[in-house]
């Protein structure tokens, strides 16, 4: 879906959850939002953590966490999300807490919520959140532009290397002068390391995936891990896969997404002060999510930043394994959450799934 926004409805009331998604659902001018649901705050935190929220309406009187609470840890998360708190009856010092918490375009809004008023709310904030995925546009209009660099110099590397290996083969062992032997070698490496940067532009570049599989999301990751640890001596790799997700299927090309995950781990890895990985897999709803946890500083500033081609925090790093292994996932219409931990970075993939066929 192009565009989408996801939308959080957080209330301890499964009925006026219930209504307040088919109030959304049924509006044709709202069908860009992909709706995620919570009972609680403590619910509402984990779906935020795997998912760039762009809005999220909470019930103030909830049990554990209240509905400000919950706003302002979802914020500090998201800070770009738009939080809008809904109840009845609240007295002025609830307001007053709140007011520290809503951003200009979020606010207050009695309870029950009307289907107008609630279709009012959000359109009214729709060129905030146009701003807001901006960045996403740019990196598309990135990805359209490197798609056509790809086009325009992979020939050009293709002749040069059959240029090369002709001039090779037409000389005669005996002709063939010994000094000119380093000279091809590091030739032929240049060539490779040219052909590898050609294959990560064009994946950053989003080709749509080929050979479309039906992919077991375990699998997928146990493949990537064991390649990561083959790369890193003595890497210690923790998984967790919540039982529901043997159950499920990705639809994609098995050999991108390996590289992506592959790309994820290895940032994790060389982010990290200690060689050490977290990974779990989750099923929510459609969605398998991946989150890949390291033991270094974070992201500093906004994340989303680090995604554009040839942007590192790495010393001599050409910064394209982030932005491959988001133009992967992208083309899977999937997303890519990135977040600081305290103890830590965090990456979440989420991709869509379906119950497995076999």
């Amino acid at each position: 879906m192009k565009n989408k926004m996801y939308l959080l409805l957080v209330d301890d009331d499964p009925a006026h959850l219930s209504s307040l998604e088919r109030m959304i659902r049924s509006e044709p001018e709202l069908d860009h939002f992909s709706v995620l649901t919570a009972t609680s705050g403590s619910e509402a935190l984990d779906k935020a953590r795997s998912r760039p929220i762009h809005v999220v309406i909470s019930d103030f009187y909830m049990p554990g966490m209240d509905g400000i609470e919950t706003l302002r840890s979802i914020i500090g998360i998201h800070p770009r999300a738009v939080p809008i708190l809904i109840s009845s009856g609240v007295d002025k010092e609830v307001l007053r807490r709140a007011t520290s918490v809503l951003s200009l375009f979020g606010g207050y809004e009695e309870k029950p919520l009307s289907s107008d008023r609630l279709r009012e709310m959000l359109i009214g904030i729709m060129p905030y959140l146009r701003q807001h995925v901006e960045m996403r546009e740019d990196l598309r209009s990135a990805a359209i532009t490197v798609a056509g660099v790809v086009h325009a110099i992979q020939p050009t590397v293709a002749r040069t290397r059959f240029a090369l290996e002709t001039l090779q083969r037409f000389q005669s062992p005996r002709s063939a002068r010994e000094d000119l032997l380093p000279f091809y070698e590091e030739l032929h490496a240049r060539l490779d390391e040219l052909d590898s940067l050609i294959s990560s532009l064009a994946r950053f570049a989003g080709r749509p995936p080929m050979r479309r599989q039906f992919l077991s999301p375990v699998h997928l990751v146990t493949d990537a891990i064991s390649e990561i640890k083959s790369e890193f001596d003595d890497l210690k790799v923790t998984t967790r896969f919540e039982k529901d997700v043997e159950s499920l299927e990705i639809a994609g090309n098995a050999e991108d997404l390996k590289q992506a995950l592959i790309n994820l781990l290895r940032n994790g890895v060389e982010a990290g002060l200690k060689n050490t990985l977290s990974v779990e897999v989750h099923a929510d709803g459609t969605e398998c999510i991946i989150t890949i946890k390291d033991s270094g500083p974070g992201f500093p500033g906004d994340p989303e930043a680090l995604i554009p081609p040839f942007v590192s925090l790495k010393e001599g790093h050409a910064g394209l394994g982030l932005a491959e292994a988001y133009g992967i996932i992208r083309a899977h219409e999937g997303a890519l959450v990135l977040r600081s931990q305290p103890d830590g970075g965090e990456v979440a993939v989420v991709l869509p799934c379906n119950p497995s066929k076999k």
